[in-house]
């Protein structure tokens, strides 16, 4: 299971907030979750580290709790690489198209034959999105340096 889906399950009966590598899990939306929670744990480990203060488990009845603790042991059977999605990225870059003024513009695909290999450029909306693995098969054809230079992490809204 994926951190940001256990979070969206754990959602429906309490409410999960991921800090850094911590997940605070709290009876209700608080600012202060880091201080009212009944249940954090570290997700980069294999045992998570469980800490639990139960004083805070005010509003939560048993079956929401049991529901709780069931995703968690999912979470935990989940191996530490599995949680995490794979990143995800756009290649840009800085070009005169037509004008004085150098623009921003983002990769929508390459072509690449025995004789060139080129970028084809359009707007973030068409950006093909890449994986380290596809940008690693990409420096084939390209310098690592130039896609290194180029990429921006796609952000999730």
């Amino acid at each position: 299971m994926k951190i940001k889906e256990f979070i969206e399950k754990v959602n429906k009966v309490a409410y999960a907030k991921k800090d850094g590598d911590c997940i605070y899990i709290c009876d209700g939306e608080t600012t202060s979750y880091q201080d009212y929670y009944f249940l954090a744990f570290l997700v980069t480990s294999k045992s998570m580290d469980l800490d639990w203060e139960w004083r805070y488990l005010r509003y939560t009845d048993a079956c929401e709790l049991r529901t709780i603790l069931n995703l968690v042991k999912e979470l935990q059977d989940t191996p530490v690489k599995e949680r995490f999605p794979e990143k995800k990225y756009v290649l840009s870059a800085m070009r005169y198209d037509g004008g004085p003024i150098a623009i921003k513009q983002y990769v929508t695909g390459f072509y690449a034959n025995s004789n060139c290999t080129k970028f084809n450029f359009g707007s973030k909306g068409y950006a093909q999105e890449y994986t380290d693995k596809d940008l690693n098969n990409l420096s084939e054809w390209f310098p690592k340096e130039a896609l290194e230079a180029m990429k921006e992490p796609v952000e999730d809204n």
